[in-house]
């Protein structure tokens, strides 16, 4: 992980998840240099994610969404497991696509990675110059 000083996200396990209607909701914790906060999301959240930067991903072979599973996918190991795997891939995510990178906002539409990412991460836009 990076050092938060570096003005980039340092993603980071909270240590509590809940079960909602069936559903695992993991909660991660983000911080840069001057703010930080945290995001809750379900496995279909990172999935459409995955989805979404589908194109943007090919060639990066790191960069690896844990599978779907459909049963047993409750139990505290298998929670336990897919967590630590989803912060994996942001890490390696925000590796390729740093949404705090200004100059690439600029030169990109609505459906680039950078704004995918912002709006996955419940980012403000970046200011308009």
């Amino acid at each position: 992980m990076r050092d938060c000083g570096e003005k980039q996200f340092v993603p980071s396990l909270c240590s509590a998840f809940a079960l909602v209607e069936r559903a695992v909701i993991s909660s991660f914790h983000f911080a840069t240099q001057n703010d930080s906060w945290d995001i809750r999301r379900r496995y279909n959240d990172f999935s459409q994610l995955h989805q979404r930067l589908g194109k943007f991903l090919e060639g990066e072979p790191n960069v690896i969404l844990p599978p779907k599973r459909v049963w047993g996918n409750q139990s505290e190991r298998v929670i336990s497991q897919r967590r630590v795997q989803l912060q994996e891939y942001l890490v390696r995510v925000l590796e390729i696509f740093d949404p705090l990178n200004t100059s690439e906002h600029k030169q990109t539409n609505d459906s680039s990675p950078y704004n995918t990412l912002t709006a996955f991460l419940q980012l403000p836009a970046p200011p308009a110059i």
